[in-house]
């Protein structure tokens, strides 16, 4: 897969976040599973609109957030919560948050700036990528696809399609960047069969 090396992390984190479509290949993918997603709290931002553009915004908005504040190491693992199906939901009323880990550093500089909220609990299917990000809207749109047409698990249509970035593109290779597709699901109350679990 070819990836451009990303210097800036507003266009890398965000710029290809839902960008346009690349092929990626198998090896990039690893087996999906069942995890529990505690609910963790969040500082976010909201942006409206096609994802491809609502997602760039919302993150550039934040980071700039970061920059401003002198918070210039990324606090835990950035989420995106995708919470409309743009196949359902007109693309102009779409809504991206762009979350982080809220932290007492955050909090007390993020008051009446940053909404905040929890992550939303829960099952969720998994599947883990490693690549660059640019691939990602492709990849969130066959993870989501997937789970409708194998029906094993129902998909909860309550909660956002969650996606997990879990390394900072200014400090690895694009070609080493993993992100997690969390696809929310209705499961039995005891997840006896779940292969493991996300703070």
């Amino acid at each position: 897969m070819e990836c451009v090396q990303l210097t800036s992390i507003t266009t890398g984190f965000a710029g290809n976040l839902l960008g346009e479509a690349h092929s990626y290949a198998a090896q990039d993918v690893m087996k999906p599973n069942l995890v529990y997603l505690r609910p963790l709290k969040l500082a976010y931002v909201r942006a409206v609109g096609p994802y491809a553009q609502s997602s760039v915004e919302a993150w550039s908005r934040l980071f700039s957030w970061l920059s401003d504040n002198g918070l210039h190491t990324f606090p835990g693992c950035g989420y995106g919560l995708v919470l409309d199906n743009h196949l359902m939901t007109d693309g102009a009323t779409c809504r991206y948050d762009a979350c982080i880990e809220l932290n007492a550093a955050i909090e007390s500089r993020a008051e009446g700036v940053l909404q905040s909220r929890k992550l939303p609990a829960g099952a969720y299917i998994r599947e883990r990528h490693v690549g660059c990000y640019d691939a990602l809207r492709e990849r969130t749109l066959a993870v989501r696809e997937r789970a409708v047409q194998k029906g094993e698990l129902p998909v909860d249509t309550r909660r956002p399609l969650v996606q997990i970035f879990l390394d900072d593109p200014r400090r690895e290779q694009a070609d080493n960047l993993r992100s997690d597709l969390c696809i929310p699901v209705i499961a039995h109350p005891i997840l006896g069969s779940a292969e493991g679990s996300l703070n």
